[in-house]
């Protein structure tokens, strides 16, 4: 307790030398007391940030590295290019069929707008 109190009397002896020396305009701003409510949101916040800050450091640790070494890209939109082209090689095989559906509903929307 006794520390305490010889700490606050040195702090107020160094505010009153810098306002003696350097003049009221440069003096230490004396801290607001709001019962602790301004001090609480803060310590709050920062502990947030903290605790987001080291979310992103461990993700940016260890997924990042792990996407650049492990890279699929290459390999899976070869996989989709053979699919897609497979695909169209079945829609047109049976697209092209005289008796397919899509040529029958073709026909029938062609006759009905041009020839009735």
């Amino acid at each position: 307790m006794n520390d305490d109190n010889n700490d606050n009397n040195d702090a107020k002896k160094i505010d009153q030398h810098i306002r003696k020396v350097l003049g009221e305009e440069f003096a230490p701003v004396q801290k607001r007391s709001d019962n602790g409510q301004e001090g609480h949101k803060l310590t709050n916040f920062l502990d947030i940030e903290k605790n987001r800050i080291k979310q992103l450091k461990d993700f940016f640790q260890t997924r990042i590295p792990n996407v650049i070494e492990l890279n699929q890209f290459d390999e899976l939109m070869q996989e989709l290019v053979e699919y897609n082209d497979t695909l169209r090689t079945k829609i047109l095989k049976h697209t092209l069929k005289k008796d397919s559906k899509f040529n029958k509903n073709i026909k029938q929307i062609f006759n009905k707008t041009f020839i009735d």
